[in-house]
């Protein structure tokens, strides 16, 4: 093998460490003049190679999540409008991530009993203070704990809230809303893999009419 002169070696080195760099070398024409008129093999020629080394692998840009709104799914405002049914009422209603179930102003809550069955009688107050008189099977009762006071049993029931021409029947608990602004919050468990919230928006999806 020929002896490779230092000058070669780092023309090779730093060939590879280009990485996407081809490194060629000219083909040998045999021989090579001397002083003297005298033909002499070339001493530092290669055989004709041409080696590319692959390229680093880049990895591919990532995006930003789409808005929201792109995922087929109604953008809502913190507060909206919602249609309950029955009694077939809407009310400004507050949504509220933080809350895991949706629940409304209702007052004159009393349990009793139908068929062997647990009932709840209650009645509804819409945006105007008129009431409505409603009997729902009761689902389930919860134990709210309050701090600094003391805990507050609640009955749950179904209802039908309609909201960007939505309708889901979800479970709604019966609570005293008197000393909130708004008679209806709604929860995770009617938001959930349903709407997206932007909370920069207020009554996004009613008309300026319904306000």
């Amino acid at each position: 093998m020929l002896p490779i002169t230092r000058q070669l070696l780092g023309l090779i080195i730093v060939a590879s460490l280009n990485g996407c760099s081809s490194f060629a070398t000219q083909p040998n024409t045999g021989s090579t003049a001397t002083d003297d008129g005298a033909q002499s093999p070339r001493a530092h020629s290669l055989p004709d190679t041409t080696s590319s080394a692959a390229c680093p692998a880049i990895d591919p840009p990532t995006c930003p999540p789409p808005p929201a709104g792109q995922h087929n799914k109604p953008v809502i405002g913190e507060i909206e409008r919602v249609e309950v049914s029955p009694p077939g009422i809407t009310l400004n209603a507050r949504i509220d991530t933080g809350a895991t179930t949706t629940s409304i102003n209702a007052v004159n809550i009393e349990p009793f009993e139908r068929d062997g069955r647990k009932w709840v009688r209650f009645e509804l107050l819409d945006d105007q203070q008129r009431s409505h008189a409603l009997e729902r099977r009761l689902e389930r009762t919860v134990l709210i704990k309050r701090h600094g006071d003391e805990s507050q049993q609640r009955f749950v029931v179904k209802l039908q809230l309609s909201l960007a021409g939505i309708t889901r029947a979800v479970e709604v608990s019966l609570t005293d809303r008197s000393e909130f602004e708004y008679n209806l919050l709604i929860g995770r468990n009617l938001l959930r893999d349903t709407y997206a919230v932007d909370v920069s928006y207020r009554y996004h999806q009613s008309d300026e009419s319904e306000r």
